[in-house]
């Protein structure tokens, strides 16, 4: 009984430790011994700390923020947090509450009205809590741009190559070897990529080429929610056609503004009788819910993502309800009112001609959100013997969709000739929800036989134009059953001096139950292809049966222009990270033989594959990609970067094999691992899988958030605590036993170890060979000394002097 009721002591003190404003503990009610080697006056103030500096996790409003080091102060006889001018200016505070605070390097609790802030000496945490009226922008899924980092400076490849090896009959053997992906270099805000690409061929001519291409620079300019981008890049207009030139891009960036304010939605206007609350649903689930005044009342604030029928319920103070229904549908052409999207760019084309018009030009379009339902846009692109100007109206139908139409017209001189033309384009977009179905996209464009692109001016050669575009006309649509899915798009293209093209894809797909079979898959696709040189039509059957451990069977048909190929594969999953596939049939009436495997780890992707089609062919593949990241914080290989995205470099401070992220990535024997693809502008959480630890390493906290700027290297050390246990009995100098209840912090991070038990008896977690501990009661210390070799295992109490 007498174990029991000690631990249960000891559980009562923490509890209270925690919870208590202020407890003074009379040891007579605890069964613990000698009462003179307790000490508990540790307990009666919680989170007691001594004054100096520390490095504490900074937690806002309950997020992660970030970890900081900060000073505490003596105050009122205890130390409290002096917040750095630093760390309040990234808080996304109002400005005129910073005005009206003391011009101080850092700031106590005290000095900042409302706000508070609160130590936890047991997990390191340091709470702020700042009410929603002192902030600028309140959206619980958006982060100021204040806290928004730009990461770390390094270097940065993403890679990937193919090696291939093939013999036709009666021809020799030809071996390949190509690489393409991208470098990066980020310093600061400024980001550098470059695009590469390489490839060898052993044929007799020996081709062989490497290139570099999209090199350029950016970086985010967050006051003005936009993206500079100087260099080799793309003109990525709504309005105009694409270009690659070299020059400089100014565009707005809606990633940056709060996720409710990207993109489109409509206004939502109504008139509350009395106090109400308004819910707006979709299919029976809520999607926003607000309470109004008594009046006319407006919802802006809905997601751009939200598509459909929308209900809007209206119930008064009295019990009375009312209802009405929005329909929303998106186009690329409407803008939230009073919002403006804008892209500016100038610069030369880049031409694969030497003989192409190379003019300097300058590009500028704009979109405005006139009301809630009425968007204006437009733009120009001048540059020499080029003029091209384009206005258009987007609408907002409700029920009906939405839709766009716009004029442009463009004036061109070639060869002394003078073209003046038009283009008119219509857009179209409508969700079915009684119908699960929408028409995604629907796009018609007429372009008079003068009308002449930038893209077709800058690559005429001689005054040819080479391929002039007259109408074009394409719809793309799904619909989507409980286990049945059906997609429809449609393109068709016209030339004033070519003949014409279009393309056909429809696939349909479902899911059944056949006899003691499950989840058996029927795939149908359809393709049809016509251009100037050719006339495809190309059709697909593919049934999947699955069997017992991850395995399946299948049956694959194809048939296109005098050609039947038919195959029966065999595919096996090994874990989450491998698979294998054997594929037997015939293509073109000759026997298939083929086989693939696949590989995926934490640092790389690895595939190989082999075929044999007799009397045609034979060919050996092997893929590998990944990437690399260098920075003078560390290093590290990872699997999935690509074309320079944003990326995360996690610390461990040298712990290996660290898992993160449900275990798709570990750290490597340094310490590191990359964690790829953290979407930008949006805040991201790193977490340690705490079931897959090592069995000598703890995490202090698991989970750690961040929120980085486009193509940014984040970076985020994880508090590991590795090493081993010990079960010891600490005395004093004098050979007593340290009072129960005393503090034992460790030297190397400052932070509380354990708490001593009855008898001196502590028990302590990942501790360093020749590390110092420091233990504290009352008024006293002392310092105990680990030697530079410990036991594996523990077993029983070692007597250790705390001097």
């Amino acid at each position: 009984m007498k174990t029991y009721s000690i631990y249960k002591s000891v559980f009562c003190l923490v509890f209270f430790a925690f919870k208590a404003s202020g407890v003074e503990f009379n040891t007579e009610f605890l069964n613990i011994g000698v009462q003179d080697q307790v000490d508990l006056s540790q307990f009666s103030a919680p989170d007691r700390l001594t004054p100096g500096n520390y490095l504490v996790d900074v937690v806002v409003n309950n997020n992660d923020y970030k970890q900081q080091e900060i000073n505490f102060v003596e105050r009122e006889k205890q130390a409290q947090p002096c917040l750095p001018r630093s760390l309040i200016n990234t808080l996304g505070l109002k400005s005129e509450y910073i005005l009206e605070l003391p011009d101080h390097s850092c700031l106590m609790p005290d000095d900042l009205p409302g706000i508070t802030a609160r130590y936890y000496k047991n997990n390191g945490q340091l709470k702020i809590t700042v009410p929603q009226s002192l902030l600028q922008y309140y959206d619980k899924n958006y982060t100021p741009p204040e806290r928004w980092e730009h990461g770390i400076n390094g270097l940065m490849l993403d890679y990937r190559m193919v090696v291939n090896s093939r013999q036709n009959k009666h021809e020799s053997q030809v071996n390949s070897l190509s690489a393409f992906g991208t470098t990066g270099a980020n310093f600061g805000a400024w980001r550098l990529r470059s695009d590469y690409q390489f490839s060898n061929y052993s044929n007799k001519e020996g081709d062989q080429s490497f290139d570099f291409n999209n090199t350029h620079a950016f970086r985010p300019l967050p006051s003005i929610k936009s993206q500079l981008t100087l260099g080799q890049t793309y003109l990525s207009s709504d309005i105009f056609d694409t270009l690659s030139y070299n020059g400089i891009k100014l565009a707005s960036d809606e990633r940056m503004l709060p996720p409710s304010l990207r993109g489109y939605a409509p206004r939502i206007n109504g008139i509350a009788k009395t106090n109400a609350k308004v819910t707006v649903s979709q299919q029976g689930r809520t999607i926003y819910l607000a309470t109004v005044p008594p009046g006319p009342f407006s919802i802006q604030d809905l997601s751009s993502a939200v598509q459909g029928e929308l209900v809007v319920t209206v119930e008064e103070e009295d019990g009375s309800n009312s209802q009405f229904s929005v329909n929303t549908a998106s186009v690329p052409f409407l803008t939230r009112e009073g919002q403006i999207r804008y892209n500016t760019a100038m610069g030369k084309p880049i031409n694969a001609s030497n003989h192409a018009q190379n003019p300097f030009f300058t590009m500028a379009e704009l979109s405005y959100g006139l009301t809630s339902t009425w968007s204006a846009y437009g733009g120009t692109i001048l540059a020499d013997h080029y003029h091209s100007i384009a206005a258009g109206i987007g609408k907002d139908l409700y029920q009906f969709g939405a839709v766009s139409f716009d004029v442009t017209q463009a004036r061109a001189i070639l060869e002394n000739e003078q073209f003046l033309g038009h283009s008119y384009r219509f857009n179209y977009a409508k969700r079915f929800d009684s119908l699960d179905a929408d028409i995604r996209f629907f796009g018609y464009r007429f372009s008079d036989k003068k009308f002449i692109s930038l893209n077709e001016f800058t690559n005429t050669s001689n005054g040819v134009i080479q391929r002039d575009n007259k109408q074009r006309y394409s719809v793309v649509t799904a619909k989507q059953f409980d286990h049945f899915s059906t997609y429809l798009s449609y393109t068709h293209d016209t030339y004033w001096n070519t003949k014409a093209s279009e393309r056909f894809d429809l696939s349909a797909s479902t899911l059944f139950d056949f006899i003691q079979f499950n989840n058996v898959s029927l795939n149908l696709s359809l393709s049809y292809n016509k251009d100037q040189d050719r006339n495809d039509l190309v059709s697909y059957l593919g049934i999947s049966i699955p069997l017992e451990g991850k395995t399946r069977i299948s049956y694959n048909q194809q048939t296109s222009r005098d050609r039947l190929d038919q195959t029966v594969s065999f595919r096996k999953n090994r874990g989450k990270d491998d698979y294998y596939q054997l594929i037997v049939g015939r293509q073109q009436n000759n026997a298939l033989l083929s086989g693939f495997y696949q590989h995926q780890s934490p640092l790389y992707q690895l595939g190989l594959s082999g075929s044999y089609v007799s009397d045609s062919y034979r060919a050996v593949t092997a893929n590998l990609s990944g990437s690399m990241v260098g920075t003078l914080k560390g290093s590290a290989l990872h699997a999935s970067g690509s074309a320079g995205n944003t990326r995360l470099l996690v610390d461990t401070h040298g712990v290996p094999n660290v898992t993160f992220n449900n275990g798709k990535n570990y750290t490597n024997a340094f310490g590191y691992a990359v964690i790829d693809g953290p979407p930008p502008y949006e805040n991201f959480e790193a977490r340690v899988d705490m079931n897959n630890l090592p069995i000598d390493a703890e995490a202090h906290a698991p989970i750690r958030s961040l929120v980085l700027t486009e193509g940014a290297i984040g970076y985020l050390p994880f508090e590991m605590n590795q090493g081993s246990k010990l079960l010891l009995l600490l005395k004093d100098s004098r050979g007593k036993p340290i009072p129960f209840g005393a503090e034992v912090t460790s030297n190397r991070t400052g932070k509380a170890s354990a708490i001593v038990g009855e008898d001196g008896l502590t028990y302590l977690i990942g501790v360093q060979p020749d590390s110092q501990l420091t233990v504290r009661w009352a008024t006293q210390t002392c310092t105990l000394a680990l030697p530079q070799v410990l036991p594996e295992t523990v077993t029983t109490p070692q007597s250790v002097m705390c001097r």
